[in-house]
C-alpha cells in the first residue's frame, strides 16, 4: 500500500474517530436524556416546602405503583422571575427539552407568558380531581383552561408590618399601598428587585391596576423611594420588618405567615388592602420535552389531589400533615377547610376568597417582561438617585409643584406602553436601546429634582 493512501485512510479513520466522539459528547449533553425513574423540579419554593411535597411525593407513588422515584430540585438562583427567564433562554438552545420535568412556584404570568410562548405541556386532571377544584378565585384563573398549568395553592399579597417599630415611630397601620409612599416612611421600607422576584412584579402590578397607570406608578416610585435600598429576593423583605431595619414590607402572605411564627403575634403583623389587592394561584406546570413525562403528570396529580393539598394546611404531626414544616398556605381545594376545621393551622371561610379588586390577569401576562423593564429603570437601576430626589420632596424642600410633577413624570403612556409589548419588545436591539433611554429619563428628572 502506497504512503498516500495510508496517509488518506488515516485521515478518514481520524475523521471517523473524530465525529464519533463529537456525537457522542452531544448525546451525553443532550439536555432531555436521563437514567432512570427521576424527575427534576425547577422551583423558587424554599427547601422547608419543597422536601415535604417531595418525600410525600415519592411515599405516594411507591404505595401507588410499587415502584421507587426520586425527586432532584434543579438549582439555578433566582426568583420565579430569573427562573422563568432561565427556562426560555434554555429552550431557545434546545427547543425539544431542556432537561426539566415541572416548573413550581409563583402567581400565573409566568406560566401564562410560558403558553404563549408554547413552551408546557397539556394535561388534564382526572374529572374526580378537577371538579373539587373553582376555575377561578377572586376572578382570577385557578387554572388554564387549556391545562396547561394549574395552581397549586392560592396566594394574598399584603403588608408585613413591625408593631413596635412602628407604635414607637407613631406611624399607622398600614391600610393601602399609599401608606407606603408617605414621606413619614421614608427610609422605613423595604422592596424586591421585581426583575428577579415574582412577588414583588405581581405587586408592583397589583398597585398600578389598583391604582392607574400614573397614579400607580407615583404611589411605587415614592415606596421605592422610602427604601433604603432594594434587595434581590422577596423573601428578605420579611427578615428586614423582623430585625426592625425598616417598618413595613410589602409581600406575600406566606412569607409573611413565616416570619410572625418565628417572632410572635405580639411583634408582627399582616393585612391585605381592601379593594387593593389580590389572591392569585401559586403556578406549576409540565414543560414542553419533559423527559419523564408520565413521572412529571404523577406528580402534577398528587400535587392537586387531597393528600397533596392537606400538606399546605395541616400542622406538623397530624395524620397526612407535613413531617418537620408547616407551610400555612391557601389550598385549592375550598372542602377541606370543612373537612378539617379542627386541624387546620389558619382556618379560612372559602366566601372570604371571593372579595377582591378587578384585576386583569391577561394584561399583566402581556405586559410582565416589558413591565420588568420599566420597573427597573425607573425604581431600581436609579435608586440612589431616587432616594435622593424623593428625601428633598418628603422633607419640603422642593415644594415647587411643577417640580413635584416633574419627578413623578413617565417615560411613556400605558397606550403606548401595551403596543411596544405586543409589537416590538422581542426586538432585543430596540429593547436594550430603550431601556438606556429609560435609564437616562430617570436620572435626568431624579437629579433635577434633588438639585437646589
Amino acid at each position: 500500500m502506497s504512503r498516500s493512501v495510508q496517509y488518506v485512510l488515516s485521515l478518514v479513520i481520524l475523521a471517523v474517530v473524530a465525529g464519533g466522539l463529537v456525537l457522542l459528547l452531544r448525546v451525553q449533553r443532550a439536555p432531555g436524556r436521563r437514567d432512570g425513574n427521576q424527575l427534576v423540579v425547577l422551583s423558587p419554593h424554599p427547601d422547608s416546602v419543597q422536601s415535604e411535597f417531595f418525600d410525600a411525593f415519592r411515599e405516594h407513588y411507591k404505595k401507588q405503583t410499587g415502584e421507587d422515584c426520586t425527586v432532584v430540585p434543579k438549582d439555578v438562583g433566582g426568583g420565579t422571575q430569573s427562573q422563568r427567564q432561565h427556562i426560555v433562554e434554555l429552550f431557545k438552545k434546545h427547543p425539544d427539552g431542556i432537561g426539566i420535568d415541572i416548573f413550581w412556584g409563583g402567581g400565573p404570568d409566568p406560566y401564562v407568558d410560558l403558553k404563549k410562548k408554547k413552551l408546557l405541556h397539556a394535561y388534564k386532571l382526572p374529572e374526580d380531581l378537577l371538579k373539587r377544584i373553582p376555575p377561578t378565585c377572586t376572578g382570577q384563573p385557578v387554572y388554564d383552561p387549556q391545562y396547561e398549568w394549574y395552581g397549586a395553592a392560592l396566594s394574598g399579597f399584603g403588608i408585613l408590618y413591625n408593631k413596635k417599630y412602628q407604635t414607637q415611630a407613631k406611624l399607622p397601620v398600614p391600610e393601602t399601598w399609599e401608606d407606603l409612599a408617605k414621606a413619614a416612611a421614608f427610609g422605613k421600607v423595604a422592596l424586591a428587585d421585581p426583575r428577579k422576584s415574582g412577588v414583588a412584579h405581581t405587586l408592583c402590578e397589583i398597585a398600578i391596576q389598583a391604582y392607574g397607570w400614573e397614579k400607580g406608578f407615583a404611589v411605587l416610585t415614592k415606596m421605592a423611594g422610602n427604601c433604603k435600598k432594594i434587595v434581590d429576593s422577596s423573601s428578605q423583605v420579611p427578615a428586614a420588618v423582623s430585625l426592625g431595619e425598616v417598618i413595613y414590607g410589602p409581600t406575600i402572605d406566606f412569607y409573611a405567615k413565616y416570619q410572625i411564627k418565628l417572632d410572635g403575634a405580639d411583634a408582627l403583623a399582616f393585612l391585605m388592602p381592601k379593594g387593593l389587592t389580590v389572591i392569585n394561584a401559586d403556578g406549576m406546570g409540565i414543560l414542553k420535552g419533559a423527559p419523564n413525562l408520565e413521572l412529571a403528570e404523577a406528580f402534577l396529580r398528587f400535587v392537586l389531589s387531597e393528600d397533596g393539598q392537606k400538606l399546605w394546611i395541616l400542622p406538623v404531626g397530624v395524620p397526612g400533615g407535613p413531617k418537620k414544616h408547616a407551610i400555612d398556605r391557601i389550598t385549592v381545594i375550598p372542602d377541606l377547610y370543612e373537612k378539617y376545621a379542627k386541624e387546620c393551622i389558619s382556618p379560612v371561610d372559602p366566601a372570604a376568597l371571593k372579595e377582591g379588586m378587578d384585576y386583569d390577569s391577561a394584561k399583566a401576562a402581556a405586559r410582565q417582561a416589558i413591565l420588568n423593564d420599566l420597573l427597573g429603570a425607573l425604581l431600581v437601576d436609579t435608586h440612589d438617585h431616587l432616594v435622593q430626589a424623593w428625601q428633598a420632596v418628603a422633607e419640603g424642600k422642593v415644594k415647587d409643584p411643577k417640580r413635584i410633577k416633574d419627578f413623578l413624570a413617565l417615560p411613556i403612556g400605558e397606550a403606548e406602553f401595551m403596543k411596544l409589548a405586543q409589537e416590538k419588545w422581542q426586538d432585543e436591539g430596540f429593547r436594550s436601546a430603550t431601556i438606556t433611554e429609560w435609564v437616562k429619563f430617570a436620572e435626568r428628572k431624579y437629579k433635577a429634582t434633588a438639585s437646589k
